[in-house]
């Protein structure tokens, strides 16, 4: 007898003359029947379990181009593998591509993602696209980079001023780096010399690179003041030690940059009469200063001077003239000049006693141009009066007469006096 069968999965199959045609995917229940006649009985129905896999649908992000800094093409995806003629409309969730490229993506070759699709009998199968962004055709530039002024050591960084037509930034480089550095896109001076910077600008999707251009800035000397001090010595003492002074370091320097110091200069020298005489500075070096010098004076002043005076010996009146001793420190002529005119007179270095008495003689030392005036010395000695004997002359007379004159003989006058000069005549007696 012959058998028929039904489902009870209508959804996932159909059956029609025997044969299950597949209308979708899942479990899948046949149940075989025989409704029996005249001599069977019917049979018992027998069921039947089968699977029913899902389709595999290819899903593909489809490869895109553009040009770079433009917007993204419209992003699309291909599924192939539909079967009993189905499309699209099969599916529950339609795939919606993307890609992480953007406007200011470098030229290169980035993925596309298909993103996820949904169907009730199919299984995706994902494969990326490619979205290749081309280059873009860039725009020459070139660079703007004036003449720059000279500077000085100690200057404050400086903008270098190059510029570049497409208004990006520029790039600046010391070609000497010994002489100035770079410092936040400033010039930085670091010694005196030439320097030579480098402008570039690399350009980027919209410009291509521009020609560098290089110029070069002399780094002048800073001028450092050096200023000796005026001094003062006394004549022929050492020459003293110039002291100098200096301004105008700059970058926290000071007097340990300078490679020579400054010469002294003057025209004195330690037996250089006294006077005023100037004092200037040269030939000093260093590597990031010259020298501006200023002048001052060296005062030599007279040299004190002290005399040595010996004492004249006694005298007594009528001793032969005498010459007085006496030096000064300077070696300069000493002159004398009697205090005691009356009791002794002085001529040059010669005194002649004129009477018994304590004379006074006064040296002294009136200096010059290098030498003070000498302190007078002042020496004492005492003239002794001369020995003067007087002889009562002897007399005779008669006995009952008047005495005859008393007279006296002298002996011991000098200097031509006599008796004329006594200025009381000895009385003479007679008992």
């Amino acid at each position: 007898l012959p058998v028929t069968y039904h489902t009870t999965t209508p959804s996932v199959i159909s059956i029609a003359n025997g044969q299950v045609s597949i209308i979708g995917s899942g479990a899948a229940v046949v149940i075989a029947s025989q409704a029996g006649n005249n001599d069977y009985e019917p049979a018992q129905d027998v069921s039947r379990t089968f699977t029913v896999r899902r389709a595999t649908l290819e899903v593909r992000a489809d490869d895109k181009t553009k040009v770079e800094g433009t917007d993204n093409p419209a992003l699309t995806v291909t599924y192939s593998g539909f079967v009993r003629n189905e499309t699209v409309a099969v599916l529950t969730q339609r795939a919606v591509p993307t890609t992480a490229v953007t406007r200011s993506t470098p030229a290169g070759s980035y993925p596309i993602f298909p993103g996820s699709a949904a169907a009730a009998n199919y299984t995706m199968n994902y494969t990326n696209g490619t979205l290749t962004v081309t280059a873009k055709p860039r725009q020459p530039q070139t660079i703007d980079f004036p003449v720059i002024s000279a500077k000085t050591y100690g200057d404050a960084d400086f903008a270098a001023g190059a510029t570049a037509t497409s208004k990006l930034a520029v790039r600046l480089t010391s070609l000497t780096p010994a002489v100035a550095s770079i410092v936040n896109g400033q010039v930085h001076i670091l010694k005196a010399g030439t320097a030579t910077i480098r402008a570039e600008q690399d350009g980027n999707n919209d410009y291509l690179p521009a020609t560098a251009v290089t110029r070069s800035v002399v780094i002048g000397k800073a001028t450092i003041t050096a200023s000796p001090q005026n001094a003062s010595k006394v004549y022929l003492d050492p020459m003293p030690a110039i002291v100098i002074r200096y301004a105008g370091f700059v970058n926290g320097e000071d007097a340990g940059v300078i490679l020579t110091a400054p010469v002294v200069n003057t025209a004195a020298n330690q037996q250089s009469s006294a006077g005023v005489y100037r004092i200037r500075l040269s030939g000093g070096t260093a590597e990031n200063y010259q020298f501006r010098y200023t002048e001052a004076d060296l005062t030599i002043t007279r040299r004190a001077q002290q005399l040595q005076f010996a004492a004249p010996a006694g005298k007594v009146y009528g001793d032969a003239d005498f010459t007085l001793t006496a030096s000064a420190a300077s070696g300069l002529p000493v002159s004398f000049v009697s205090e005691t005119p009356d009791v002794v007179a002085v001529t040059g270095a010669t005194v002649r006693i004129l009477k018994a008495g304590i004379a006074r003689i006064r040296a002294e030392q009136p200096g010059n141009n290098n030498w003070e005036a000498a302190a007078p010395a002042v020496q004492r000695f005492t003239v002794a009066k001369a020995a003067l004997t007087i002889t009562a002359e002897d007399k005779t007379k008669v006995q009952g007469t008047d005495n005859p004159p008393l007279t006296v003989s002298y002996s011991g006058f000098v200097n031509g006096d006599d008796a004329g000069d006594l200025q009381t005549a000895p009385a003479v007696s007679t008992t």
